[in-house]
């Protein structure tokens, strides 16, 4: 899942690591949990979790 950053858009990987965590996960994580193994600053991952629960890529739980 984590890979070498090469990409030019930091924002786009950061939100594909938090989408493929969820995908392989077996269940609900806390934002910690997500911060932990995503290693994304807390505001950041705040906005990128709630990008993609406004799009309808996550369910809030």
């Amino acid at each position: 899942m984590m890979r070498k950053k090469s990409a030019s858009a930091p924002a786009v990987d950061r939100a594909l690591d938090v989408i493929e965590l969820m995908a392989v996960s077996d269940r609900d994580l806390s934002l910690s949990e997500i911060m932990k193994r995503v290693n994304i600053p807390r505001q950041s991952l705040i906005r990128i979790l709630n990008t993609l629960c406004d799009r309808g890529v996550l369910d809030r739980a």
